[in-house]
């Protein structure tokens, strides 16, 4: 379920725990509930090794390239479920426009596509870390977005064996 869903689900007692942005926790209405910290990421435009860019060696790439080598971006925000902007992947499309040519529902069709070498996209770091692809450097773009993950419970409503995990952590 996306973040506010889940932030409500918790906060009702129908779930015990989630994980969420720390920018949804801050921006809910909902009180008493208790973040711990579990990591944050950053992104980076990434491709496959398949990808023209990556099969020559070039691992940096300007604003022209931008325009001229295809993008995939998720249609909704994988995390609150809204569209965000051209690309809803944290891009600043408005500073450094892309060539986006496939707009993905979810993320495992984006990731084939980029897989597949079609597409370059614009992904947590930790995704590119674990399916193996390549960073890029964009010059004369601060492309630094991160976000930071939070786990969140409701004290009130946690059993034992849940306030004993919150507190190790």
């Amino acid at each position: 379920m996306f973040e506010g869903e889940a932030i409500s689900q918790v906060a009702s007692g129908a779930a015990h725990i989630t994980l969420v942005t720390r920018e949804a926790l801050n921006n809910s209405s909902h009180t008493n509930l208790v973040a711990v910290d579990v990591f944050n990421t950053g992104f980076s435009v990434a491709g496959s090794a398949g990808h023209q860019l990556v099969k020559t060696g070039s691992f940096t790439l300007n604003k022209n390239q931008l325009l001229e080598l295809a993008f995939a971006c998720p249609l909704f925000s994988p995390l609150c479920g809204l569209e965000q902007g051209i690309g809803s992947d944290g891009w600043q499309d408005h500073i450094a426009p892309r060539n986006i040519v496939f707009r993905c529902s979810d993320y495992s069709a984006l990731i084939e596509v980029v897989q597949s070498g079609l597409a370059l996209a614009y992904l947590p770091n930790f995704v590119i870390d674990d399916l193996g692809l390549t960073k890029l450097t964009v010059k004369g773009v601060n492309s630094h977005y991160s976000e930071n993950i939070v786990m969140i419970y409701k004290p009130s409503k946690a059993d034992g064996w849940l306030n004993k995990l919150m507190h190790t952590l």
